[in-house]
This record gives structure tokens, C-alpha cells and sequence, in this order.
């Protein structure tokens, strides 16, 4: 799920991918060690984007 906190207060919930104006890349969950995840989101053709590092293990 990806929320967008808006400065007016409103919440908005986005809850499946490509729906809602989001995207993610950066991201193989077939790959071991650390990755940076990129969300961006879009609305009203404005566009927010953040990163975080994951550390994928187990494969």
C-alpha cells in the first residue's frame, strides 16, 4: 500500500500497484543484498518521489 499525506490533511491510499497514479522500480526480489526501492506517485500532473534501501535475503 502506498499513502500519500497530503499539507491539507487529507490521507489518500493507493492499494494496488499501477493504480492511482503510482509506480515502484529498483526492486528484484530474485536478487540477494541491498537495493534501493523507488516509489514515485502522481496526482493531478504533480509527481512525489522517495527511496529506501532494502536488503533482500534468502534466495
Amino acid at each position: 500500500m502506498v499513502t500519500a499525506d497530503y499539507t491539507d490533511g487529507v490521507r489518500g491510499e493507493v492499494l494496488a500497484h499501477g493504480h492511482g497514479g503510482y509506480t515502484v522500480s529498483g526492486y528484484d526480489p530474485t536478487a540477494d543484498g541491498a537495493q534501493t526501492v523507488i516509489v514515485s506517485y502522481s496526482v493531478v500532473r504533480v509527481t512525489k518521489t522517495t527511496s529506501f534501501r532494502v536488503e533482500v535475503a534468502g534466495w
